[in-house]
């Protein structure tokens, strides 16, 4: 065992914040990075469904107008929940 300062290493431990935040952060990942995706993909797949964003077999079709708005609020719902289970403790 190494020694610091009259304690053993073993004995220095995060403090419970740290170990809190830790946990709210593993506990909101799973939300928010597919979250931000969705609202990727959707932002896009809007504005090639209304033809803002064009060049593509996608610009112009109603579907993508469509789905993509869904898609949206989707991806905002995940951040949404990631938010709140990050500033739950």
């Amino acid at each position: 065992m190494l020694k610091r300062e009259g304690r053993t290493l073993h004995s220095i431990r995060p403090s419970r914040a740290s170990r809190c935040y830790a946990l709210a952060m593993k506990r909101s990942w799973p939300f928010l990075v597919p979250g931000v995706i969705l609202v990727a993909a959707g932002l896009v797949w809007t504005l090639q469904g209304f033809n803002v964003l064009r060049g593509s077999s996608m610009s112009g079709s109603s579907v993508w107008a469509t789905v993509g708005p869904i898609v949206l609020v989707v991806g905002l719902v995940l951040i949404g929940i990631a938010i709140a289970r990050r500033r739950k403790r």
